[in-house]
């Protein structure tokens, strides 16, 4: 019944989109009220019936697996290697939907004006002051921002991070965010087209005095430029070069978002504004609650600095703040910077312990270079413990990791990490006698030194589940890329240092204040904040901008109360409906969970410390097998994905494989290009192609089969090891065994040769 009325919601708005290019609505309060209920009243109404759905939707344990292989919209890559990036076919699907929605808004437009332009021409007046292709410009101009007024309401909707709507199509915001990239590059295009139709007639009739006109009644200009010059800053910081290049000037210029929202609004007034405020207001609430969140101050409980310098770190959470392996958090560190805020995947099980969580850092940049310094400065003095802000955790709703028969894990560097969370994870549900569960793991791995591959010891199988190799087949294959045999100086394994800090009587777990924790508490924060919103609204029609309405001759009203005060009215409603009535909902939601405290709170044991055996120190401390080692790695050489994924493919047969990826971004076309490959010639097997977004991935550059740079004088000597490898199936553990023995051997002494 749910489920149908949302349908109902949803199609009636689609229906409203449909019309959107013949709707014409007057001034006043009237109209303000009929744009509310046609455009931002079914986007409230769906986010609010998602949190109603998501919780009384009942999680099954395990998926059911498909019988046939079948291949999905959305996990087949459709192109996957352009502007776009990977691609899927659902996604190119909507994008030739939008696109055309969008051409098809405009030929309305210009049939219907095509007549209004030939009328106007008739009159005297007009004729003296424009040609007709100057007043086709004109016309022209005031479509595209039409137009770009309504990407403008899709624009922040995929950036807000807890939004029930992403929940409800379990759509991360990690995936979600290359759809605000592609809307802020459409909708940008759109608005200088805009603008650059009035600027280009205004110059030719001499009249640029025109861009400072700020309107009393009707479209102000100079609002309107402020806006485009705030969001052409965005645009041009936003591209790929300069935000890897030079991310703290891409990060504080994204900030320019509230003065180009502002203007915009004093630029069209309330009535078109309203058109895209619902996509605001969600992001509006979605940025109060993580502002909240992240108020509370959150302890470090254990640190463990690996050999290879990564660190893992684990903090206190309530019992029933909920995540799963595919969950990440962003972190700050106010010691650091207090507005620098960076994402990191979870490396630990939900299983693995109720009240804590931890994740992998490894220091790639000048931000976590500090943050190793403060978290060993802080063992200097008598362990105290490091002070940080968290929000989240956010990430997909559903493991869909668990629906398939085998999985292929492919990650590069320390993109590993997500990886040991979802291993840890099956093994932990192996134990519990789970059903459905993937049979057989194949993890393929690339770093760029041999140090590094101590980091998925973390996965401790044996220490999870003894018994594991009877249930599932996990088979590792690791590349290193920039060392052609391994170093005997790293032979014996460094020893990790264990970081424990000492517990504070105030200390406080991470903050429940988050969308992903209760949908219930989610659905009344939506519902109070609108309602807020709407009764402000209203008491400023009624004893603010009513007095100041002077009827006109006709009748009507709204005429005579300047538009920027009527938008500024509106903004000022829709900021206290989230601050002062959400912000109410949400000091109850604070209390009622604060009140719960010796329940959630409490902290006995954390992951890092509860890993080990007997002495619980970590890996040092549980008797196991290292799952990486001569047998499994490859020196010199990066995986050659066309022969892997060849091999899968004659290996299994009807089944679905879920392909999971989490590397540079090369990495991840690579791997897209074989699932399309392979997909396309329609065998008995698809795979089901799944990307993780690599936070604080390395660097990388571009992703190819050959050897690293400083190993090209060795290229011809590695890779006879590779042509006795590459054409033996990477899930034959003994015969890849026995050949990477062999010839690492004779490998050896070759390049020895070489250099002397």
């Amino acid at each position: 019944m749910l489920r149908a009325l949302m349908w109902i919601v949803f199609l009636a708005w689609i229906l409203v989109l449909l019309a959107f290019p013949k709707i014409k609505l007057g001034p006043g309060s009237s109209g303000t009220g009929i744009v509310l209920l046609l455009f931002a009243a079914p986007v409230l109404s769906l986010a609010l019936l998602a949190t109603i759905y998501l919780e009384i939707r009942i999680k099954p344990v395990s998926t059911t697996k498909k019988s046939q292989p079948a291949i999905s919209l959305w996990t087949c890559p459709c192109l996957v290697d352009g502007l776009l990036g990977v691609v899927s076919a659902a996604e190119v699907l909507l994008i030739v939907a939008f696109v055309g929605y969008l051409v098809w808004c405009l030929t309305i437009y210009v049939i219907n004006d095509s007549d209004l332009v030939q009328r106007f021409m008739k009159f005297p007046a007009i004729r003296e002051k424009f040609l007709p292709w100057e007043l086709w410009t004109y016309v022209i101009g005031l479509r595209f921002g039409f137009l770009g007024l309504f990407c403008l309401g899709f624009l922040l909707l995929p950036v807000a991070r807890g939004s029930p709507l992403l929940r409800l199509v379990d759509i991360p915001f990690e995936h979600a965010v290359k759809y605000h990239v592609w809307l802020g590059h459409l909708t940008m295009a759109i608005f200088t087209i805009h603008g650059l139709c009035y600027v280009v007639v205004w110059t030719v009739q001499g009249r640029l005095e025109e861009l400072l006109a700020w309107q009393r009644i009707g479209v102000a200009n100079l609002p309107g430029e402020i806006s485009l010059v705030a969001g052409l800053l965005l645009w041009m910081t936003s591209f790929g070069y300069i935000r890897q290049a030079f991310f703290e000037l891409f990060f504080y210029t994204h900030q320019l978002y509230v003065v180009f929202f502002v203007f915009m609004a004093f630029h069209i007034g309330d009535l078109s504004f309203c058109i895209s405020m619902a996509g605001f207001f969600l992001f509006m609430l979605d940025r109060f609650l993580r502002f909240c969140q992240s108020r509370r101050s959150v302890d470090l409980l254990v640190s463990r600095v690996l050999p290879c310098g990564t660190i893992e770190v684990a903090l206190s959470k309530p019992q029933d703040l909920n995540y799963n392996a595919l969950s990440f958090i962003f972190l700050s560190f106010p010691k650091i910077s207090f507005l620098q805020w960076h994402p990191f995947s979870v490396s630990s099980s939900p299983y693995d312990a109720r009240d804590n969580m931890s994740f992998l850092i490894k220091p790639l940049g000048s931000w976590t270079d500090e943050l190793q310094k403060l978290i060993k400065e802080s063992t200097n003095k008598r362990n105290a413990c490091p002070v940080l802000g968290v929000e989240g955790p956010y990430g997909h709703e559903s493991d869909y990791y668990l629906k398939y028969e085998a999985l292929v894990l492919v990650a590069g560097g320390i993109g590993v990490s997500p990886f040991i969370a979802i291993l840890r994870d099956i093994l932990h549900r192996y134990n519990m006698k789970h059903g459905n569960l993937p049979k057989e793991v194949t993890l393929i791995w690339a770093v760029k030194y041999s140090k590094e591959l101590g980091i998925i010891n973390l996965v401790q199988p044996e220490f999870i589940f003894p018994d594991y190799a009877s249930r599932l087949k996990l088979t590792i294959q690791a590349f290193v890329t920039r060392e052609i045999q391994p170093d005997i100086e790293e032979a014996t394994p460094l020893p990790e240092h264990i970081l424990s800090f000492a517990k504070k009587p105030d200390s406080k777990p991470v903050s429940t204040l988050v969308g992903t924790y209760s949908n219930l508490w989610m659905g009344v924060y939506i519902a109070v904040s609108t309602a807020g919103f709407f009764l402000t609204q209203t008491i400023m029609e009624k004893f603010f901008l009513g007095p100041m309405t002077v009827p006109t001759e006709g009748g009507s009203s709204g005429g005579s109360v300047s538009w920027t005060v009527r938008a500024a009215a509106l903004l000022l409603s829709m900021t206290c409906g989230v601050v002062v009535f959400g912000g109410l909902a949400i000091a109850l939601w604070n209390w009622i969970e604060r009140s719960r405290k010796g329940r959630t709170s409490g902290c006995q044991e954390s992951i890092i410390g509860a890993t080990g055996a007997g002495d619980k120190v970590g890996v040092a401390g549980c008797q196991q097998h290292s799952l990486v080692g001569p047998w499994n790695t490859v020196y010199g050489n990066r995986p050659e994905l066309k022969e892997i994924f060849a091999g899968f493919a004659k290996k299994w047969s009807g089944i679905n494989v879920g392909v999971l990826v989490c590397g540079p971004s090369t990495l991840q076309t690579s791997v897209a290009e074989e699932c399309r490959a392979n997909n396309l010639k329609f065998g008995s097997v698809a795979f089901h192609y799944h990307s993780r977004k690599n936070y604080k991935c390395e660097p990388s550059p571009k992703y190819s089969m050959h050897t690293s740079s400083h190993l090209l004088g060795f290229e011809s000597l590695a890779s006879e090891a590779r042509v006795h490898i590459q054409h033996r199936p990477i899930h034959d553990e003994q015969l890849c065994c026995s050949v990477l023995l062999d010839h690492r051997v004779g490998l050896t002494k070759q390049v020895d040769e070489h250099v002397s």
